[in-house]
């Protein structure tokens, strides 16, 4: 279990079911079945789970593969192969194609990228590259 505080203030978590250091080394893990918790302000949060991760405290980040799901509290999901997330500021990119789905909105797109909104400290800024298809179904007026 790991938790610490990005330093643009907010709360990260990480639980696996089974971790265990790579070549002895004291800030290289390597992590299954990973559960990560990020407080994005109020009542939002991001949620990330995954087959498994290598974590290095070292470097500051987590690399997240198999089977990667990002969900927010405003009922977004994104699934991609591999995920970088750093330790300790907002970001999150994956390595290839991810699929966006949520409320009115499917989107495919090359990479993706997810970082801190620099006006609304309590939001974040997803980011579509490499080619996007993106669907937008207007709801009920």
């Amino acid at each position: 279990h790991y938790t610490g505080v990005t330093d643009d203030g907010r709360a990260l978590s990480l639980q696996a079911e089974r971790a265990t250091p790579l070549d002895g080394s004291r800030t290289v893990i390597s992590a299954q079945q990973v559960v990560a918790d990020l407080d994005t302000g109020g009542e939002r949060h991001i949620r990330v789970e995954a087959e498994s991760a290598v974590i290095d405290s070292g470097a500051g980040e987590a690399r997240l593969t198999g089977g990667v799901v990002v969900e927010t509290a405003t009922g977004h999901r994104v699934e991609t192969d591999s995920l970088r997330t750093a330790l300790d500021t907002t970001e999150m990119d994956s390595d290839g194609p991810a699929t966006v789905t949520g409320p009115n909105v499917t989107a495919d797109a090359g990479r993706l990228s997810i970082r801190p909104h620099p006006d609304r400290p309590e939001a974040v800024i997803v980011v579509f590259k490499d080619g996007v298809n993106l669907i937008y179904t207007p709801g009920p007026d």
